[in-house]
């Protein structure tokens, strides 16, 4: 009988411990009756830029004919879907003000003005306007103008106004004055400021349908806003916050939570007074979806507010990627799978790093997810059909399934391969590496040619042989630069010749 290769994660057993490993660069994929392994998706470079990427975000506003936005450096620009960046300027040409800070800008968009947050600081920019920093507010009763509102962690847009957060962990909605160009009046509401004995911290803010979230270290606030009346109508909370659920537990900081559909992905510390861990919040209680390896590498992370997590969807299926500052991590939730996700370095070595990618945000143009490289001034867009990221091979491992007692001493490994996407008349070469890490030892190497015209179809490769001397784990690291999706399976010799 054939032992099939499944799952992402292997145990490699030993005479004193199991330890749990990950697959990097690659995934699994389920079609039809069959589980095969492919590699991550790609990155197609788009341009060298002048500074490190912050961020984008893709303006849904019907009048601004589908701009989409992003922060580099402290500039904002626009990209056109001819991927051409234009520098945008202040008012009437003038300089535009800097966007400060290193860390991820936030956007939000309302009726006719997209805000951006940075270094803790307010704009507003539209194309006739411009891009402007708001230091002068007025209280929503038509006070007098004073002194901006404090250091911005988070902005969204709601309505026709927008809300922030502020580092007093006080929130407040924002409502132009006009959407009018050229309006410069702005008037702010202060809906929530905690007693100042609260050592709660607010992290980050959210809308969702009829509900607002208020993200706090230890607590996670909702309120309902769906029952505005009267004259306060126009303002979130109609002047007090009507508080629906308080739940008992926060987030780590301002980047540590995504959604995707409505479930909540987070990391926090205050669950049950657990150790750090992430969670998947899909009804009224959090759930754990964190293996060993993610939790201990949570756990060990020095600054717990730097993490991020972001969500993409890609081959048909929804991946969450958590950032650590070491190690970058990612989970299909169509497989329930962790992987690991690395890069090569920019040296003849080709030694991995962490995984360069970071920033997700789709295009809604041109469904394309626009990336930034943490590490280099550039920019890309992931690709599914490109086996390379910014020019360079990737290199993938994956581990088969633990092989127990098997019954005859000799098997094959055999690799039915999908090296689609190069041109026709290429015949790529995968290198396969099969380290045996169970008894015996023994490293073997081999080859795949895939032969010309094979564009898309699939092919029986050759068989790397290997010995199976009671339990083994086998590692196998592929690279190239070409796509690749591998159905593997040891055979025993009978089963290897009948399918030669």
């Amino acid at each position: 009988m054939a032992y099939k290769i499944a799952g992402s994660t292997a145990v490699d057993k030993d005479s004193a411990h199991t330890v749990e490993k990950l697959c990097i660069n690659c995934y699994l994929k389920q079609i039809e009756d069959k589980v095969v392994i492919r590699q991550k998706q790609g990155t197609v470079k788009i341009d060298d830029i002048d500074a490190l990427g912050r961020g984008g975000f893709s303006v849904k506003i019907a009048a601004f004919k589908n701009v989409f936005l992003v922060v580099i450096g402290d500039s904002l620009y626009t990209l056109s879907d001819k991927l051409q960046l234009t520098k945008q300027l202040g008012p009437d040409g003038e300089d535009p003000p800097k966007i400060l800070g290193t860390e991820r800008a936030q956007f939000a968009e309302s009726v006719s003005n997209v805000a951006i947050v940075g270094g803790g600081n307010f704009f507003l920019w539209n194309p006739n306007d411009g891009l402007r920093k708001i230091d002068k507010l007025k209280t929503g009763d038509g006070g007098e103008s004073h002194a901006n509102f404090g250091y911005v962690l988070d902005v969204i847009g709601i309505n026709q106004q927008f809300v922030i957060a502020t580092k007093d962990d006080s929130i407040k909605d924002v409502l132009l004055a006009s959407s009018a160009p050229g309006q410069d009046d702005v008037f702010y509401n202060t809906a929530y400021t905690p007693d100042d004995s609260d050592p709660d911290e607010t992290k980050a803010i959210e809308a969702q349908a009829s509900y607002f979230f208020v993200y706090n270290r230890s607590t996670i606030s909702l309120y309902d806003i769906s029952l505005r009346t009267g004259n306060n109508a126009q303002y979130l909370f109609n002047y007090s916050p009507n508080l629906s659920v308080m739940m008992n537990f926060g987030i780590v900081g301002r980047d540590a939570y995504t959604r995707i559909k409505q479930a909540l992905f987070f990391i926090s510390d205050t669950v049950a007074n657990e150790e750090p861990d992430i969670y998947v919040l899909n009804g009224s209680s959090p759930q754990s979806i964190g293996n060993f390896i993610i939790q201990d590498a949570i756990k060990h992370e020095v600054d717990l507010s730097s993490i991020k997590i972001e969500a993409y969807q890609k081959d048909k299926q929804d991946f969450l990627v958590l950032h650590l500052n070491n190690a970058t991590y990612q989970y299909s939730l169509s497989t329930s799978q962790w992987n690991k996700l690395e890069s090569n370095a920019n040296d003849d070595n080709k030694s991995a790093i962490n995984y360069r990618n970071q920033y997700f945000v789709n295009d809604s143009r041109t469904g394309k997810y626009i990336v930034f490289d943490k590490y280099e001034k550039r920019y890309g867009y992931l690709d599914m059909d490109v086996g390379t990221e910014y020019g360079q091979n990737i290199t993938a491992t994956f581990y088969t399934e633990e092989i127990v007692n098997a019954p005859i001493p000799t098997t094959w490994l055999g690799l039915t391969g999908n090296f689609g996407y190069y041109k026709q008349y290429e015949a790529p070469v995968i290198a396969v590496t099969c380290i045996k890490n169970g008894l015996g030892g023994g490293l073997i190497q081999g080859s795949i040619k895939m032969p010309i015209g094979g564009n898309r179809k699939r092919y029986l490769k050759e068989m790397v042989g290997s010995k199976i001397e009671g339990s083994h784990t086998y590692k196998l690291e592929i690279t190239g630069a070409y796509k690749y999706e591998f159905d593997a399976a040891f055979y025993t010799n009978e089963e290897a010749r009948a399918l030669r």
